[in-house]
């Protein structure tokens, strides 16, 4: 599901208000999506309705990164927000963890920005061109980056690129 008709998209909708009866899954995903969400609580609320009793929600969300998808990028998630927004759903964490720290923040902003630099400004070449020079480009920095953050990420844990969280609709 996305918000927009676009090729490959089979349902448009609204994650405020997810277009599918009560209790229609027993799990469901939603990966990145929670930043463009405006009112993130009903977001959660409506994940539980449509949750089966003991169904699973994976969700991922960014507690650090640029703006995107502008202008609809209104938030950046804490693990202390995640754990106030289940709560208040009324449903309940099973698994939280954090996804990268300091160092794969600074090596992912980096290969990002380096990324999007190439691709705007070799205009001598057509789009897809231009996004595989960038690919080709980045990809050292962004393997580099990633060893980095396998290796460092550890040494302070406060910084994080965002969360993967599992909550749970309690079975009544």
């Amino acid at each position: 599901m996305d918000f927009r008709h676009l090729p490959g998209v089979d349902l448009v909708g609204d994650s405020h208000c997810l277009p599918f009866k009560e209790e229609s899954f027993d799990s469901l995903i939603m990966t990145e999506v929670m930043e463009h969400i405006f009112s993130p609580l009903r977001a959660f609320e409506d994940v539980k309705r449509v949750l089966r009793p003991g169904g699973y929600a994976y969700i991922t969300v960014p507690m650090t990164w640029g703006l995107h998808y502008e202008p609809n990028d209104f938030w950046r998630f804490t693990k202390y927000s995640l754990q106030r927004l289940v709560q208040l759903s009324g449903m309940e964490i099973i698994y939280l963890e954090r996804i990268g720290g300091i160092f794969s923040q600074i090596g992912a902003r980096f290969v990002d920005v380096l990324f999007e630099v190439i691709k705007r400004n070799a205009t001598f070449l057509s789009l897809k061109n231009r996004e595989r020079l960038a690919t080709i480009v980045t990809l050292p920095f962004s393997i580099s980056f990633y060893c980095l953050g396998l290796l460092l990420d550890r040494i302070d844990e406060r910084d994080a690129l965002g969360w993967v969280l599992v909550v749970r609709k309690r079975s009544i």
